[in-house]
């Protein structure tokens, strides 16, 4: 019996230093679906086209008029929950776990002439890693040009998406859309149980200590994806088109070296609507993507969002910025990543650190 027609599309988004996966059933194309939103599929079957699907804050609003009319119509703010600490800077496990969430950015969705804005504030700066004090120092914000005690607007606007492979509909986010760690917390064991086979401390994703820092299944990352961004970019008619994709998270370094020893950090697999790119995927010719790791790829290279630099994203100028893959590092507290350099990383920076992309 034959099913109903319909393309699969799976999408992947890139967000500050991240990057997303979505399986998509698309029927239509040009429609225009929410504020914010005017879908177009039309180029899903040639890679390499730009297609139109779901929104997102993005562009900065400075026109002064507007800016005030919507500080006017700013209400019901909600708390990001994001984390901070008070590390003393020792290796003393019992400093790490004091990473706690709080109210100091706050943000406001608001519709105005037609347009959908979010608002964001800063009591104090987010931390470039979570156990860090909130300061300008430990901040990328600032650099960005956004500073505490004030009132910034995003416009909502179209994400727009580039046709990866046309055969399975999969399509990467253009720009790096948002700044998130890989897992916002860690557990630093103190026993002689929690060392690993090298001597070093193992860095665990929970207090229980059931699975790593790096573990994708478990990232609050991954959670992220699928719940926050998820019901933030798409309205429901948008979800009821994105089936769930299967994927494997082994560690890609293993599959193109053959080397053995970082199998220890594989995931198990997940289903997931939105996901990460993994290693292999990133260096996969037939996704457009340069097979070499030497720093000279453009096909890797990605630039982050007004919104995205005010929640955090380190940028580099022309270089762009860095932005996350979902199979492990080369330990229990590193993921992979894609440098502004365009290298992709397998001994990247540590889980928790705000300052990568999605």
């Amino acid at each position: 019996m034959k099913k109903s027609t319909g393309k699969r599309l799976l999408i992947v988004l890139l967000v500050v230093a991240l990057m997303a996966v979505l399986a998509v059933f698309a029927s239509a194309s040009g429609t225009t679906d929410g504020i914010g939103s005017a879908d177009d599929l039309s180029g899903l079957d040639t890679q390499g086209a730009i297609i139109r699907f779901g929104a997102y804050p993005q562009t900065e609003e400075t026109n002064s008029a507007t800016v005030s009319a919507l500080n006017s119509l700013a209400n019901d703010w909600q708390s990001y929950d994001y984390y901070s600490g008070n590390y003393s800077g020792e290796d003393d496990p019992i400093d790490i776990p004091q990473m706690q969430t709080s109210d100091y950015m706050q943000y406001c969705d608001v519709t105005y002439a037609g347009n959908k804005y979010r608002g964001v504030t800063l009591s104090q700066y987010r931390p470039k890693v979570p156990f860090e004090t909130p300061s300008a120092d430990n901040a990328c914000q600032d650099d960005n040009g956004y500073t505490t005690g004030n009132i910034y607007w995003f416009k909502y606007e179209p994400l727009q998406w580039k046709v990866l492979d046309p055969s399975e509909g999969l399509i990467m986010c253009v720009s790096i859309i948002d700044s998130q760690p890989y897992h916002n917390w860690v557990f630093i064991g103190s026993d002689a149980a929690d060392l690993d086979i090298h001597g070093n401390p193992v860095v665990w994703g929970n207090e229980e200590k059931t699975h790593y820092a790096n573990d994708y299944t478990n990232s609050s990352l991954r959670k992220w994806l699928n719940e926050t961004f998820y019901a933030t970019a798409f309205t429901l008619t948008q979800q009821n088109h994105i089936a769930v994709n299967r994927n494997q998270n082994n560690d890609g370094y293993y599959t193109l070296t053959g080397n053995p020893d970082y199998t220890d950090y594989d995931s198990a697999p997940t289903n997931d609507k939105i996901f990460l790119l993994s290693y292999t995927d990133a260096l996969n010719p037939a996704y457009g993507f340069d097979a070499s790791n030497d720093g000279a790829s453009n096909t890797r290279k990605a630039y982050g969002t007004d919104y995205a630099q005010c929640q955090g994203l380190e940028t580099y100028g022309s270089w762009g910025s860095w932005w996350w893959l979902r199979s492990p590092g080369i330990d229990h507290s590193c993921a992979t990543a894609v440098s502004e350099r365009t290298y992709v990383y397998h001994n990247s920076d540590g889980v928790c650190i705000t300052r990568d992309g999605v």
